[in-house]
């Protein structure tokens, strides 16, 4: 399988609780992998909902610090987004 990078955005970066994933295309996610600092997945979600081009995730039990956030869509392809989490 061929994975093609996509546009995307999320905000708010800083997060607290949650953040949004938002395309500059419509597309729909498959999963969604939250990474710490030292590699090791920390969040997964499948087949979020996405409403109005958005997707919301919660960080609730994500502790402050760094991640790296993945995120697949169905058709393939893959953005990787820096994160920060601040309560």
């Amino acid at each position: 399988m061929n994975l093609f990078f996509v546009k995307t955005t999320i905000y708010p970066n800083p997060a607290e609780d949650r953040f949004f994933i938002q395309f500059a295309e419509p597309l729909k996610i498959s999963q969604v992998e939250v990474f710490a600092q030292i590699g090791q997945r920390v969040r997964l979600v499948l087949n979020p909902k996405t409403t109005q081009g958005k997707t919301e995730i919660q960080t609730k039990a994500l502790e402050n610090g760094g991640y790296v956030v993945k995120i697949h869509t169905t058709d393939g392809r893959l953005a990787v987004k820096k994160l920060t989490v601040n309560r």
